[in-house]
């Protein structure tokens, strides 16, 4: 009888290999979910005029975010920060004006380096725990 009892649960529950994946296929992390595009040469310009105690950002990458709720496209921009003690050091931005092109660029800092290491104003309540935000660091690799 207890033979039957457990078959009956394998033909009721199904082979636990089929319902859910090896552990190892669980534990990968997910690849990013952003594409990471150059910042132009005006760009980084604009970045590195408002840079403080003898901070300037070596290079930059960026990351659209999606959409808005009014449907902006905004981006965050990351940079490899150069200067006294800076070394791997990088920094996180938040624009609403295409770093990729040329123009005008505004920008707010998102994390702790980029608001201590520029005059741009840090939003309250922002923070660089944004999954965009993250993955802009990782497209300076």
């Amino acid at each position: 009888m207890t033979v039957v009892a457990a078959f009956g649960l394998v033909a009721a529950f199904g082979n636990r290999d089929d319902r859910d994946p090896p552990t190892s296929a669980r534990d990968e992390p997910e690849p990013p979910r952003s594409v990471c595009l150059p910042v132009s040469a005006g760009a980084l310009a604009a970045l590195n005029e408002l840079m403080l105690h003898d901070a300037q950002v070596e290079r930059a990458a960026a990351v659209l975010v999606s959409p808005d709720t009014d449907g902006s496209p905004e981006w965050f921009v990351a940079g490899a920060l150069t200067g006294p003690g800076l070394e791997g050091a990088t920094a996180i931005w938040h624009t609403i004006h295409d770093p990729t092109r040329d123009g005008t660029n505004a920008y707010t800092s998102v994390d702790a380096m980029a608001r201590e290491f520029s005059q741009y104003a840090q939003p309250e309540g922002s923070h660089g725990g944004l999954l965009n935000a993250q993955d802009a660091v990782s497209c300076l690799d």
